[in-house]
């Protein structure tokens, strides 16, 4: 993977050589138990690549009474762990399919515009002003909707760089 230092957030069952895994139990290529629920033990701008899979609509960063606004500061957390131009490499359930709602411990809900509310210049982004955060594409950024399996689960996958 590189230099520098890259988080799996949320590993799992899925660790990724190379990258410090990171999980809430602890299992099997785990290199840190975390409660990522909790403020995040890296120092500002210290990250060069997060890479999260099916995590984040777990989070509640500021209580589960707060809902959506637990979204916001996810991904202030995320922005202020990155280095200028580190890497948000993120995939969750789409609102676009059931994936978003058929687990009880879903507490955030996301999709394709929800991420650009964090994309500078679009105009979700200019509405609020990214909530004091700001991403771009860069060269192999994205958004995108991962089509539905054979369940009828979909998700929604962006790549997005840290604009400091």
């Amino acid at each position: 993977m590189g230099a520098g230092l890259k988080l799996n957030l949320g590993a799992g069952s899925r660790p990724i050589e190379g990258a410090v895994n990171v999980d809430i139990i602890e299992r099997p290529g785990i290199d840190l138990v975390c409660d990522l629920n909790a403020p995040w033990p890296w120092a500002p701008s210290t990250v060069d690549l997060i890479v999260s899979e099916d995590c984040f609509e777990h989070l509640y960063p500021l209580g589960k009474a707060e809902g959506q606004m637990n979204i916001v500061e996810v991904m202030k957390r995320v922005w202020t762990a990155l280095k200028p131009g580190g890497v948000l490499h993120v995939q969750v359930p789409s609102t676009d399919s059931r994936a978003a709602f058929q687990d009880p411990t879903h507490v955030t809900y996301w999709n394709i515009n929800t991420f650009r509310y964090f994309v500078k210049g679009y105009p979700h982004w200019i509405l609020y002003q990214g909530f004091g955060v700001a991403f771009e594409y860069g060269e192999d950024g994205f958004v995108k909707a991962i089509p539905r399996d054979e369940t009828g689960a979909g998700w929604v996958e962006a790549r997005l760089r840290a604009v400091k």
